[in-house]
């Protein structure tokens, strides 16, 4: 019994001590600058991957990378640290993964689907979902428009502008009682997005042109939100201490973080090419949270961030404003408590410094 409990120790603190001598890994969760959907952080999809109890290691070699977790309860929930042999990418089969994620998955609800269609003009649009060209490379329209189809605005016209709004895969415009395009807004991005299945090029030009004539272009469209609690992402923030920690690190620690009797929780985040590793805020853990806060970008941190992004967020309050034009907020809200939160921290951070936007008119 006492040798169990000294070598609980020793390989305790042969991890403190690792990890003191480890620089900082500045493991970036932010948002991409560009104008593809796509290259907003995907935080919502972390929770995806809490449910990983239970899956056997079928691709997985044993060798020196495999680390029994301690604190696996019994056969059914043994979780291994390994390398996946047909990807060469580190994985991770949790223990505690439930609890975690009654806690974790939360912060986001389900995506809110906005009934009432939302009137903008064609300016405030700053990004599309897809696209033939890579989207990722350019920061602005005007840029993505300059480069990827020049031809579309060598003629600055109001003839090229209709030519351009014409084209039928703009469906928002052309088609839209049968359209499936959409408009689409993360809390923590400023952009409005457009969800298309095409036409992004002749809409990229018809935005450029519009703006270059000085032409307002109403665009109508339905809205879907994809938010963060904040309410949640408090209560998750009392509980666990989360950090972003690379392929390479994951592995160089493995043994000494498994073999230390530390309770902890791995995610692999492939979305991102990273993995989170989740502690419980107690005594036993504070030591080794306070160690990681040095070493690895904060999961918390990078969320809190998020949540005030959604607080001055005014492309978010432009669309729930519209929607309640037609309605009661009562009415509005009476099913949509987590959305009532986020909506009065907007209008409250945005409407003090200036009147609320408004949607164009035709």
């Amino acid at each position: 019994m006492l040798d169990t409990l000294l070598s609980v120790f020793s390989a305790k603190h042969k991890l403190y001590k690792n990890l003191k001598l480890k620089p900082f890994i500045d493991t970036r969760l932010v948002n991409s600058d560009s104008i593809a959907m796509t290259d907003v952080f995907p935080f919502h999809q972390i929770k995806d991957s809490l449910c990983m109890t239970g899956i056997s290691p079928t691709n997985f070699v044993p060798g020196k990378n495999i680390v029994l977790n301690p604190h696996a309860k019994d056969n059914d929930s043994i979780s291994y640290l390994g390398q996946d042999t047909q990807n060469h990418k580190p994985f991770y089969i949790s223990t505690f993964a439930e609890e975690l994620a009654e806690v974790f998955n939360p912060i986001f609800a389900e995506i809110i689907h906005l009934e009432t269609p939302c009137l903008l003009d064609l300016s405030e649009i700053g990004g599309f979902s897809n696209s033939k060209s890579d989207l990722s490379q350019y920061r602005s329209i005007d840029d993505f428009v300059k480069n990827a189809c020049p031809d579309y605005i060598s003629d600055v016209s109001m003839e090229n502008l209709d030519r351009m709004l014409l084209w039928p895969e703009i469906r928002l415009l052309n088609s839209p009682d049968t359209t499936t395009d959409q408009f689409f807004i993360y809390g923590w991005s400023p952009k409005i997005f457009v969800q298309n299945a095409g036409g992004s090029h002749h809409m990229a030009a018809a935005h450029y042109l519009a703006k270059k004539l000085s032409q307002c272009v109403p665009i109508q469209g339905k809205v879907s939100l994809n938010l963060i609690s904040s309410k949640a992402l408090q209560n998750f923030d009392s509980k666990y201490a989360a950090f972003a920690v690379p392929d390479d690190a994951l592995i160089d620690m493995g043994n000494d973080l498994s073999e230390s009797g530390l309770e902890y929780q791995l995610v692999f985040f492939r979305e991102r090419e990273v993995n989170f590793i989740f502690f419980k805020k107690n005594d036993q853990n504070a030591r080794v949270i306070s160690l990681f806060n040095n070493l690895h970008a904060s999961l918390n941190g990078a969320l809190k961030s998020a949540v005030q992004a959604q607080f001055k967020n005014e492309a978010l309050l432009t669309v729930m404003s519209a929607n309640l034009s037609d309605t009661s907020e009562d009415q509005f809200f009476s099913t949509r408590p987590h959305l009532a939160e986020i909506y009065n921290h907007v209008q409250n951070e945005i409407c003090l410094s200036g009147p609320k936007p408004t949607s164009p008119t035709i």
